[in-house]
């Protein structure tokens, strides 16, 4: 008997995204799987981009739409897996076409990485409310 794998959609948080999360994921989807000749795609509404270093040119533009994916030999698994974050201005998920340990284990990396970077945006509001206060204080 052998296991069928299933694929995994999973709904993340609204977040605000600086150009040092999207880097992060794009690094975590570089190592995954045997193929190095297999890159990691980074799409917005208007361009497609070959690297992260492309997508530091629109720098001055605000980002509402951002796909990041890479098709892969899972290192477990002889099958091709793919993985595509979406961040999208109501809407981010991440979809796994396969519940392999390798995909995952991705997964919950980028949900570190987005962990991180709520638990940022909300000291930082957090503090930010503090001082308001004290500015109405005095």
């Amino acid at each position: 008997m052998q296991r069928l794998s299933k694929s995994v959609f999973k709904k993340l948080p609204k977040l605000k995204l600086y150009l040092d999360e999207i880097k992060n994921i794009y690094q975590l989807l570089e190592q995954a799987g045997t193929d190095s000749h297999q890159s990691v795609q980074l799409e917005t509404a208007d361009h497609n981009f070959s690297s992260i270093d492309e997508l530091k040119n629109l720098s001055d533009e605000k980002i509402h739409y951002l796909k990041i994916s890479k098709s892969f030999t899972s290192s477990t698994h002889s099958t091709n897996t793919y993985i595509s974050v979406h961040f999208e201005p109501y809407n981010a998920f991440v979809y796994l076409s396969e519940d392999s340990l390798e995909s995952v284990g991705i997964l919950a990396k980028i949900e570190e990485i987005l962990l991180k970077t709520r638990s940022r945006l909300s000291f930082l509001t957090r503090f930010g409310f503090i001082i308001f206060l004290a500015a109405l204080a005095v």
